[in-house]
């Protein structure tokens, strides 16, 4: 029997082939294959004569291996032991699997390394018998940016049971990992508010200052910065972002600027109503207020965008009092569309004149003619021309011949109108003029009026009338030395409802002219005499 291997020396973990060659021809059988006193494995011969055997485990601490092989023998053939085959095996080299850790920029060459668990050349059956010992030391070849960058690993030893079937270089691996650009922060500026104008368009103040350039390299800070919104839309604290800032130096290539941001908020545009009047009109005792003119927006809103005007609005004084140029408040328009969030609307600030209200004085006496030392009340009544809620208030001034004769406070008696009563039995013989004067309360405008009022003598009597021709009334003769012309629509009338037109005469017998017979309504006349 001989023996041959594949080759000699082998690396470990390679493969070796032995081949065993049992002779004469035609023996059977098998052979067994050692190394040294170790068992390998058995072969089994082929009609050749030979059996072979691949191995790739021999150890490296072991070689030289001395390979034997032992033919088992036959019915015909006794058992036989090979010479020795030496085989020299020497350490595979491991390449650890190690994984680098990209970072950013940071003027070194210093690498981390994140995982360092396996190996590229080792066996299979091998892995739980040699492990990665020492500390590991990675490096860049240089400090610079860029990607897949090669990585020098050192500080790596094996160890286990194994592991003197491997060697490791001194550089133990050459990794690859990537620096990126340092990116660089901008600070020392503020956004400024603005008012709605339906673009992202954004301003910003203060003085850009530059951070995280490392030691003493050469970074500037240069451009031309453009500020925006992210959105058109009114909101408080929106971002905006400044681009536009670049990098200039000996080391600006390393290190890259992030757009600065900063907050500012955006403001509801103002937008008013235009075309609409509020209404003068005259006091009546409220403070509504009405509108003319067609309404729309004022200038102001931005091309394109939908804002449409509605709502129901409601107008009134801040008070009823009559007033030039008193101020309107108006409520109740509204703004809608798809952009009217971005705006605020102002409801018309308007204003109108109340104007006093116009009253008429009506005065009546309660006995006319009256007689010397009789008392008479003079009634005024001041009613204002257009309905109203109150009634004027304030005093009426009696003047009996021009003369004061008194003041008195008027007294509501019906909505729209007030009344004032004097008295007095102190007019002398005589026919009197009463007037009643009402100046105003400011809601209500001045008037005034008179009567005649005849006051007789206590002899004072009736005087027969002769005859009416024509417009002449002729009366007799009386007892006094005046006499007075009344009339009334009614003969049946007490003396009190006569009243005077202010005809007298002192002639007995005397007549006195009157309207023509025959025409308008019938009156009737009375002569007095005093």
């Amino acid at each position: 029997i001989a023996i041959a291997t594949s080759g000699s020396p082998v690396v470990y973990g390679s493969t070796v082939t032995l081949t065993a060659n049992v002779t004469p021809s035609g023996v059977t059988g098998t052979v067994t294959f050692y190394d040294g006193a170790n068992f390998l494995d058995t072969g089994t011969l082929n009609g050749s004569g030979v059996a072979t055997l691949n191995v790739n485990n021999l150890q490296v601490t072991a070689s030289p291996h001395a390979i034997t092989a032992v033919y088992s023998g036959d019915v015909t053939h006794s058992p036989r032991t090979s010479s020795v085959a030496s085989v020299t095996t020497t350490p595979a080299t491991l390449t650890p699997n190690i994984v680098i850790a990209n970072r950013a920029y940071d003027a070194t060459t210093t690498a981390t390394i994140s995982s360092a668990t396996t190996f590229t050349g080792i066996l299979s059956s091998d892995t739980n018998y040699v492990h990665i010992v020492g500390t590991a030391v990675a490096s860049f070849r240089d400090k610079n940016i860029g990607t897949a960058k090669p990585v020098d690993v050192s500080g790596l030893a094996l160890s286990g049971s194994l592991a003197s079937n491997y060697s490791m270089p001194t550089i133990a691996a050459t990794a690859s990992a990537d620096i990126t650009a340092k990116a660089l922060t901008v600070t020392g500026l503020a956004g400024v508010n603005r008012v709605y104008d339906g673009t992202t368009n954004a301003t910003f103040t203060g003085s850009p200052v530059l951070n995280g350039v490392i030691g003493s390299e050469v970074v500037t800070l240069g451009g031309s910065p453009v500020a925006s919104f992210a959105t058109k839309t009114v909101a408080n604290g929106k971002t905006i972002t400044i681009n536009g800032y670049t990098l200039g130096g000996a080391d600006t290539g390393n290190y890259t600027v992030t757009p600065p941001t900063v907050t500012a908020n955006i403001t509801a545009a103002p937008l008013s109503v235009v075309g609409m009047t509020a209404d003068n009109r005259t006091y009546d005792g409220t403070t509504n207020a009405t509108l003319s003119g067609t309404a729309s927006l004022s200038a102001g809103v931005v091309s394109g965008d939908i804002v449409n005007l509605g709502g129901s609005p409601v107008a009134w004084f801040l008070s009823k009092t009559a007033v030039t140029g008193k101020p309107v408040t108006v409520t109740g328009y509204t703004i809608s569309g798809a952009d009217a969030a971005n705006y605020t609307l102002a409801q018309p600030a308007l204003t109108a004149t109340i104007s006093p209200d116009a009253t008429t004085c009506g005065l009546v006496s309660s006995a006319n003619p009256s007689t010397v030392s009789s008392s008479v009340t003079f009634t005024a009544t001041i009613s204002g021309v257009t309905p109203a809620a109150d009634s004027p208030t304030g005093n009426v001034v009696f003047l009996t011949n021009g003369v004061l004769a008194g003041i008195v406070t008027l007294v509501d008696t019906t909505p729209g109108s007030s009344a004032a009563s004097y008295s007095t039995a102190n007019l002398p013989v005589g026919t009197i003029t009463v007037a009643a004067q009402y100046a105003t309360d400011g809601n209500f405008g001045a008037s005034n009026t008179s009567l005649s009022q005849v006051v007789q003598s206590s002899g004072a009597g009736a005087v027969t009338i002769s005859n009416i021709i024509g417009t002449t009334l002729t009366y007799g003769g009386g007892s006094g030395t005046k006499f007075i012309l009344v009339k009334s629509a009614s003969v049946a009338s007490p003396m009190s409802a006569w009243t005077y037109p202010g005809l007298t005469n002192t002639a007995t017998p005397g007549s006195f002219t009157i309207p023509a017979v025959g025409t308008g309504t019938p009156v009737f006349y009375r002569v007095l005499s005093e």
